[in-house]
């Protein structure tokens, strides 16, 4: 298709580029569904979140920036390394950075906040965009289930997937018109454990789409 491009005049290059468009769609859904079916080979280790937040933003800065959406984060550096694969970990936060991008089509806000709490590591992500009607919030990350034109429904069954198996949870607070918050839960093995510093004066407020 690439090689046909080169060669094709103006009006077969239209053609072209839709039919080049879908196929790399089929690529996406296809490289999505291997992520779910086949194993992945698993490198536990100690992991800072910080870090691997860190590293996700400067990878995803460049999208942020040209999607008009402004990142806020306030970091508890203090928080304990937690035991996973970092690869993984990453790629949740890239899917709710994604997501959180394709939220706010004409740019807003993102609020990434990280604490300890009671033995866990806790990241929210909280945008200002269109938000998910209360009907569909339950079918947020059924296979293939999406609100938005371009998904494939799988970045959130995807996520939630990879936090069960690091013993975490995944978990969706959403209103119309106001924006969406995510709340990705990891543990802390239990040597680790240390006085929590909530980076959240009212974690419940802000899950509900107060302001804290």
């Amino acid at each position: 298709m690439q090689l046909l491009q080169q060669r094709a005049d103006e009006k077969a290059r239209g053609y072209l580029a839709v039919m080049q468009d879908e196929l790399n769609r089929m690529e996406l859904i296809l490289s999505e569904l291997l992520v779910l079916a086949k194993p992945q080979p698993v490198e536990i280790r100690r992991i800072r979140l910080q870090e691997a937040l860190k590293d996700v933003i400067a990878l995803t800065d460049s999208q942020l920036f040209m999607a008009g959406v402004q990142v806020q984060m306030e970091v508890d550096e203090s928080a304990p390394p937690v035991s996973g694969d970092v690869n993984q970990l990453k790629q949740v936060f890239v899917n709710v950075i994604k997501n959180a991008i394709e939220a706010m089509p004409g740019g807003g806000r993102l609020t990434i906040r990280m604490w300890q709490e009671a033995g866990w590591v806790r990241i929210a992500f909280r945008d200002t965009g269109v938000g998910i009607p209360k009907d569909l919030q339950l079918r947020v990350g059924e296979p293939f289930f999406t609100t938005k034109s371009s998904g494939t429904g799988l970045g959130v069954m995807m996520s939630r997937r990879i936090l069960e198996a690091h013993g975490g949870a995944f978990e969706m607070e959403s209103e119309p018109g106001i924006g969406t918050t995510v709340q990705i839960s990891v543990p802390i093995p239990a040597a680790a454990v240390t006085t929590p510093v909530d980076m959240f004066r009212d974690t419940e407020c802000l899950l509900s789409g107060g302001t804290p």
